[in-house]
């Protein structure tokens, strides 16, 4: 039982793109600013003085409407994940899935969906995250900060994306052509 080449690039792709996603999602460093102020995802981190004058990270919940926002987009996606991935077992190892146009247009869906949801996640932060910090930095700082620079962790979760588009694309071109091996037969 061998599965065509663009499945198993596709499978591969989306494998590297889930890792890659999971890191981003793992991580504080979304954007920064300067070396006094990172956020991520789940929460900030700011360098913070204490009483004695000892220089500490302080880290702090992201509780706001829209990181909740992104959060939930987040957590969408990596259950779209991972239900792809039973659906690329299932195609494995059960011969009767094995190139069944359904089961190639179910993962062309999620693919689809992944790759939305992460964008979504990626974009409601990136427009909400500026306000953000403008009162992060009245709050907790008495300078002015360097301006916000997206920083490592968005750019995996954009190699991420970018990944998964090309799993999805992919599979599209599976799905092409297994409908025209069943108009040929």
């Amino acid at each position: 039982m061998n599965h065509s080449g663009q499945f198993v690039i596709s499978l591969i792709l989306l494998l590297l793109a889930a890792a890659g996603y999971l890191v981003a999602l793992a991580t504080t460093s979304w954007s920064i600013s300067g070396q006094l102020l990172v956020f991520g995802l789940w929460q900030y981190c700011f360098l913070d003085t204490k009483p004695d004058g000892e220089k500490i990270w302080k880290c702090l919940t992201n509780n706001t409407d829209f990181t909740m926002v992104s959060q939930a987009f987040s957590i969408l996606a990596v259950m779209c994940y991972f239900v792809a991935f039973l659906l690329y077992m299932a195609s494995v190892l059960l011969s009767s899935l094995h190139r069944c146009r359904p089961m190639i247009m179910a993962l062309c869906l999620l693919t689809f969906c992944i790759v939305s949801l992460q964008i979504m996640s990626m974009v409601v932060f990136g427009v909400k995250i500026g306000h953000y910090f403008k009162k992060l930095e009245d709050k907790h700082f008495d300078i002015s900060l360097e301006p916000l620079t997206i920083s490592w962790s968005s750019t995996i979760g954009i190699i991420s994306n970018i990944l998964a588009t090309a799993a999805g694309v992919c599979l599209f071109l599976e799905l092409r052509n297994v409908a025209m091996e069943e108009l040929n037969v």
